[in-house]
């Protein structure tokens, strides 16, 4: 998944844009490995990474339809 962020503090009137990249890795039906990395776009070249994991409690499905 491919994002770019757009955001506006209207308090200070200032425009933030930021590029995230995110994946995720399903080693089983409930073991969701993820992993997100972004940049800023400002004077200030920063770089956040997150990785992290999803887990299900149970097997029952829902189903919304």
């Amino acid at each position: 998944q491919l994002e770019l962020i757009g955001r506006k503090d209207f308090s200070i009137n200032k425009n933030y844009n930021r590029f995230a990249f995110i994946a995720n890795y399903m080693f089983n039906e409930s073991f969701i490995a993820v992993a997100s990395i972004g940049k800023n776009f400002t004077t200030t070249n920063n770089i956040l990474a997150v990785f992290g994991v999803k887990f299900m409690l149970s097997r029952e499905r829902v189903n919304l339809f």
